[in-house]
């Protein structure tokens, strides 16, 4: 079980990295001012120890490996294989691990994922 609960964490970290950065981007593209953004979603059910610890580093483009962007891919590669076993579909773990690969491919595998 240890195994298994290992890989929903590493589902749980790498989708809200995601949703993360989604909303920061969002914010900021659209004239926000980035510390009031992350000031409200904090304030919000969107409030999460990610947010608290993760968004600032974020804004501040800190990309110190907190866990590095290769072992990310292979914990996903290891959910997809898992989940392809139990014929589940995890299209939104599917989409991080591709993105996660963008940077991978990108020279930037010792990069954090910012967890």
């Amino acid at each position: 079980m240890g195994q298994v609960c290992k890989l929903a964490n590493q589902i749980a970290v790498g989708l809200h990295n995601l949703s993360i950065g989604e909303a920061l981007i969002f914010a900021m593209k659209a004239g926000a001012v980035p510390e009031r953004v992350l000031q409200a979603l904090q304030g919000g059910a969107a409030n999460s120890w990610a947010f608290q610890v993760l968004a600032p580093k974020i804004l501040k483009r800190d990309f110190s490996p907190g866990f590095m962007v290769k072992l990310q891919q292979r914990d996903l590669r290891l959910v997809l294989d898992a989940a392809r076993k139990l014929h589940l579909p995890l299209p939104g773990t599917a989409l991080t691990y591709q993105l996660y690969h963008l940077s991978y491919a990108r020279d930037e595998g010792l990069d954090g994922t910012l967890t």
